[in-house]
């Protein structure tokens, strides 16, 4: 029995990267509060605290309501609620189509 050997190299490179040694205390908190376990809490989980907004006075009308809207798809998770809606409403507007396609009644 024929044995063949090929001598070879293994190389190996190491890089060290040092992330920043701190967080803005904003930025830590939302990440907090996105990575716990408990996340969301509390009687407004749904409404990313709309009914407290408005309690609070900080959502008083047409134009605070857009306002904090804005923060919440920009700056908050309603940003991939949004994402999720979209997705939703594609799908939805696919298999209509597909439906209608098909000769199916659309009610």
């Amino acid at each position: 029995m024929a044995m063949f050997t090929t001598p070879f190299t293994i190389t190996t490179t190491r890089t060290t990267m040092r992330m920043a040694d701190t967080l803005p205390a904003d930025a830590l908190l939302t990440l907090v509060q996105m990575l716990s376990p408990s996340y969301p809490v509390g009687a407004f989980a749904y409404s990313h605290g709309l009914e407290w907004a408005v309690q609070n006075g900080d959502v008083t009308g047409q134009d605070s309501l857009a306002d904090w809207l804005h923060g919440v798809l920009r700056h908050g998770a309603g940003q991939a609620d949004a994402l999720f809606l979209a997705l939703l409403q594609s799908f939805l507007d696919e298999v209509t189509f597909e439906r209608g396609q098909a000769g199916e009644r659309l009610s």
